[in-house]
């Protein structure tokens, strides 16, 4: 992969770098989402883009050099209205004023930035910049002044945004004490071991300094020491906030990103997500995956959301008896708990196949030619149409009872999936681990633990609050 030094994309393609954080509710489609993307992409002439889902109140975060002629203001707008379709409900910029630390152009053994003169920049022409990506002693030569580097990302690992926002009460420091907040991090992040990839970027909209890196899956908690460190850094009353994301890939179930760096349009020929750790679940053979383990403290199968299923299995009429008391005492208990906890993903549409196994010998006519996955039956969520009328029904109907019952926060958390399994509509719900603390209309407290959703009141919760998801 190439990449050419921030001087070049400002100086040379007139090219200013942004982030965008986007959140989607009630669903999120990966697949349209992309395709929307890309198209607004090359409606635009972004060649150089990267796209992160992340876990948190926002489902993407998105890097771009933008053309500086069509303003970060305008390409926000573009943002939010080709996507408000799909359910985008916020896009927050971030438009970077000075690329302070980029991993690949810092030099560890002098403490250095590697930067190109203002005259080589000057020098670049088109024809030689492409040439750049062909031919290996162009390449070496473009090396050698720090126009442009061949990188490969290092290894495998969790990616990871520190977001800062203005210090606190929104005032910002001071220039003196604005540089040495900003040195005390850099100092702090080319020292860090064991961080890779790191960089560290100023600029205004939602981060005043936005950090992001990497760290192999063994040394997970290196991001939260580096966090608190982080946050440790206040000067003479300027006190430092953070809020971190954490970017995941599907592979192993995390992989590096994958980056488009061309100098013209013409070049793109491919487009990826970052995905999360669940990875793409709209695929069968994930969702066998899925339900081929045991329910414990990150997976809850339930047969449905408000249906009352023995009623409508074992009665010969299948009455379709609807009750939000299902829905409470089930999946909204169960997404408490998961936000109270280390989060989990909760399945939709799947009956625990020993508890039938008696009326699937008889051939029962509400459990005929259900698909059998492992130890369940999938029976989707299509009953349950009765009520709802369609697929966009049911999740508008989830997304309001998550809504009501635990808070509007908790729906922008939660991401919903839904799944085509062997013609029955699954729905898989992914629920990190909450930055508050939640209840169940307001006043029932739940967690996760041995494989079950338990209720924590009076002394017990407030030690549990206390100690921290443990």
């Amino acid at each position: 992969m190439i990449l050419w030094h921030p001087k070049v994309h400002e100086r040379k393609l007139g090219e200013a770098l942004a982030y965008f954080q986007l959140s989607f509710v009630p669903v999120y489609r990966r697949k349209r989402i992309s395709d929307k993307l890309h198209s607004l992409f090359q409606k635009n002439r972004i060649t150089s883009f990267c796209v992160y889902e992340i876990y948190g109140l926002y489902d993407i975060m998105i890097r771009v050099w933008l053309p500086k002629d069509i303003g970060g203001g305008a390409f926000t707008r573009m943002l939010q209205g080709e996507l408000e379709d799909l359910g985008c409900t916020r896009v927050l910029p971030f438009f970077v004023s000075d690329p302070a630390l980029h991993w690949c152009w810092w030099n560890k053994g002098e403490m250095k930035e590697l930067e190109p003169s203002d005259e080589d920049v000057d020098k670049l022409s088109a024809a030689w910049m492409q040439r750049v990506e062909k031919d290996n002693n162009v390449l070496n030569e473009a090396s050698s002044k720090h126009l442009a580097k061949e990188i490969e990302p290092q290894g495998n690992g969790i990616k990871f945004f520190i977001v800062i926002p203005p210090p606190m009460m929104g005032v910002v420091p001071a220039i003196e004490m604005e540089h040495l907040i900003r040195q005390n991090l850099l100092d702090m992040l080319v020292s860090a071991e064991r961080v890779v990839e790191t960089s560290m970027y100023l600029g205004s909209g939602f981060a005043w300094i936005l950090i992001k890196g990497k760290v192999s899956f063994e040394a997970y908690p290196l991001i939260d020491d580096l966090v608190q460190r982080v946050n440790e850094l206040g000067v003479q009353g300027h006190y430092i906030r953070t809020y971190t994301y954490l970017a995941a890939g599907s592979k192993k179930p995390f992989t590096t990103e994958q980056e488009i760096i061309e100098t013209s349009p013409s070049h793109i020929t491919r487009f990826s997500f970052l995905s999360k750790q669940e990875a793409d679940l709209t695929k069968d053979f994930l969702l066998e995956e899925l339900l081929s383990g045991i329910e414990g403290d990150h997976l809850e199968v339930k047969g449905s959301l408000k249906l009352h299923l023995d009623r409508y299995i074992n009665d010969n009429r299948h009455p379709t008896e609807f009750d939000e008391r299902i829905a409470t005492e089930g999946v909204l208990r169960a997404v408490v708990g998961f936000l109270n906890s280390q989060g989990g993903v909760i399945i939709i549409g799947a009956l625990e196949r020993k508890r039938y196994e008696k009326l699937l010998q008889k051939n029962d006519a509400a459990l005929a030619n259900l698909p059998i996955c492992g130890d369940w039956i999938v029976n989707g969520v299509n009953w349950e149409y009765a009520h709802t009328k369609t697929l966009d029904g049911f999740l508008l109907l989830l997304a309001d009872l998550i809504k009501d019952h635990v808070g509007g926060d908790a729906s922008a958390l939660v991401t919903m999936q839904p799944t085509l399994y062997k013609g029955k509509d699954v729905i898989i719900l992914k629920v990190p681990k909450g930055p508050n603390w939640y209840y169940l209309n307001k006043n029932e407290f739940y967690v996760r633990r041995s494989g079950s959703t338990i209720p924590l009141d009076g002394r017990e919760r407030e030690v549990y609050q206390k100690t921290g998801r443990s």
